[in-house]
């Protein structure tokens, strides 16, 4: 639209045809501004009615277990933790990551045939040069979910001692024991695990970031 403008204003005698790419020029400028706000909307509106869909699913699933066992076992309600926290966000950041690869793509894609036009070798070692770089991304986010998993127990023990603290049942018998700074000292102790975990989780994502961004 910005190029038939331009060519239109220069053209001798051509006024009246510069009104329609004007407005289709206004037109994109308002959608342009208009779209993120309605993006935001949408997007907000998708997640929660995606997070009561998961939940509804995810706990009628639970119900139908047979028996007490799946309850007790710690190792399941550690997947049953992850399950809830991934249920909520995990299917709107999903949608959310494959429209940003499609846009990519899109974009790396035009860029590759650009280049193939002008060099057919030069495009090849552009694709090729992305493969590193996706590789690495593939790795950190299998680290990410191996972490995800590692850290539900002392997540779940947080949350325990967490409920301990300040049920009224219990905290009736804390305080009546003198046991509160027992379990206070035990939930910043998980508390702490969790933290430097994830503390060498970001350390090995920065260091991988900026092995990418000197290959690049």
């Amino acid at each position: 639209l910005m190029r038939l403008l331009l060519d239109e204003l220069v053209a001798p005698g051509a006024w009246p045809a510069v009104v329609a790419p004007a407005l289709g020029l206004i037109a994109a400028g308002a959608i342009t501004g208009v779209s993120p706000s309605v993006g935001y909307i949408l997007g907000a509106r998708m997640d929660r009615r995606v997070a009561v869909h998961a939940m509804d699913r995810l706990y009628l699933a639970t119900g139908q277990l047979s028996g007490m066992w799946h309850i007790e076992d710690p190792s399941f309600r550690d997947r049953l933790r992850i399950a809830q926290q991934a249920g909520r966000g995990g299917p709107g950041q999903l949608v959310q990551q494959v429209v940003n690869v499609g846009r990519t793509t899109l974009t790396i894609s035009g860029f590759v045939v650009t280049i193939a036009a002008l060099d057919p070798w030069m495009a090849l070692l552009a694709a090729g040069a992305g493969v590193p770089a996706l590789a690495a991304q593939v790795r950190l986010s299998r680290a990410r979910a191996d972490m995800q998993r590692r850290m539900a127990p002392v997540e779940r023990r947080e949350a325990h001692y967490a409920d301990l603290l300040v049920s009224v049942p219990a905290a009736k018998e804390l305080r009546l024991l003198g046991l509160g700074e027992l379990f206070r000292e035990r939930m910043v102790r998980q508390m702490e695990a969790a933290d430097e975990a994830y503390n060498r989780q970001d350390r090995s994502e920065e260091h991988t970031s900026e092995l990418q961004s000197h290959h690049d």
